[in-house]
């Protein structure tokens, strides 16, 4: 096996305009935190819908959820009691239509269904308002207004190779389109068999838009950055000597053994590349997230693992407060770090019982003080 991740580590520094450092020694300042998660209630569907493939939830200030699944390409509400509400948008070309979406947002009274090229802006009662429009390549990440959102661009090179991952902030109004921050080190795993090709972004970003703080970090290092919005400065801060965590060559093959594009198989020998060539490592963060009180909450990768979210707690400020984990009871699995949220004192998620059907969980969770 080739140890790409391992590579990436030390490779491509990112790109600040702030001063604001703040590293932290792999040991938490207060040591371990009981979460004290307790499971209020479990629903493997709502209305008509099963719950097969959810990628993102939203939560009101009221704890109503908006859940979209993929398989259905429908936003599910529900209220703060898990009960069916109704259910919106669908695939199409029409107006309020999406092709590939997979995302929400909830801003103000609206709810925001982005995808390439384009945004769909919804009432909290699932009413499509209105559809915008822009480049095709621009996919919104986070709307910071009806006018302004952040989104994710690879800069290539003269060979059309990734050469870095950037994060803009673009303004639908004046068409500015202004570079907020740019990892380097970016990979691409190009796969070709006979007529196919397939292209694998590797080491993605992930990023949480708090009030008025955008926080960023990249898959291959222990890294966080802050800005603050809307130009302020850049505070980074990270963990010293963290190392990801390892993948198996058996995993590797459980899970790409099977993969299908559009249905079909993928050919064995696009399979084999695929296995030998994917990184030996998980991302190092998987998902941030926020309390209410600012502190933040980082996700730590680990594919292997399908029972437990281990979770370390940062201030506002970057210091390293907790290490942490979060596991649901009666054998759920979390699906995806990317279906989770934490709103006030409760964790939202996507999980699945041992049998593999999926369900949303509600649980009560103990955050720091």
């Amino acid at each position: 096996m080739k140890k790409i991740a391992a590579v990436f580590l030390t490779a491509g520094l990112m790109a600040t305009t702030g001063t604001g450092q703040m590293l932290n020694p792999d040991s938490p300042a207060k040591g371990r935190w009981d979460f004290q998660l307790e499971k209020m209630w479990h629903k493997t569907a709502a209305g008509e819908y099963f719950f097969l493939r959810v990628s993102d939830i939203a939560v009101d200030e009221n704890g109503n959820l908006f859940v979209f699944d993929r398989k259905h390409a429908r936003v599910i509400a529900m209220d703060a009691g898990g009960h069916y509400l109704f259910a919106f948008g669908r695939k199409g070309e029409g107006p309020g239509e999406y092709r590939r979406a997979d995302r929400i947002q909830l801003l103000g009274d609206r709810v925001i269904i982005p995808e390439a090229g384009r945004a769909h802006i919804f009432s909290r009662q699932g009413k499509h308002l209105i559809s915008l429009r822009f480049e095709q390549h621009i996919t919104p990440r986070h709307f910071l207004d009806a006018d302004r959102f952040i989104y994710y661009h690879n800069q290539l090179d003269s060979e059309g190779r990734i050469k870095a991952d950037q994060i803009r902030l673009y303004d639908l109004k004046t068409r500015e389109n202004r570079l907020i921050s740019e990892f380097g080190g970016a990979w691409e795993l190009d796969l070709n068999s006979a007529d196919l090709r397939l292209s694998i972004h590797v080491d993605d970003i992930c990023t949480h838009l708090d009030a008025d703080a955008l926080f960023m970090a990249k898959g291959d290092r222990f890294c966080i950055q802050r800005y603050s919005l809307p130009d302020g400065p850049l505070q980074t801060f990270s963990i010293e000597d963290r190392q990801p965590r390892r993948i198996s060559l058996d995993w590797k093959k459980q899970k790409y053994g099977n993969l299908k594009i559009n249905g079909k198989k993928l050919p064995p020998d696009m399979i084999r590349d695929m296995i030998n060539e994917m990184p030996d490592f998980s991302d190092c963060i998987s998902r941030i997230l926020t309390d209410p009180r600012g502190n933040l909450y980082l996700l730590i990768g680990d594919e292997e693992n399908e029972t437990t979210q281990e979770v370390d707690i940062f201030s506002p400020g970057g210091r390293y407060l907790y290490r942490g984990e979060w596991i649901l009871p009666e054998g759920l699995a979390i699906d995806s770090p990317q279906s989770l949220e934490l709103k006030g004192n409760f964790l939202y998620a996507f999980a699945r019982n041992p049998d593999g059907d999926g369900c949303i969980v509600k649980a009560s969770i103990c955050l720091p003080r």
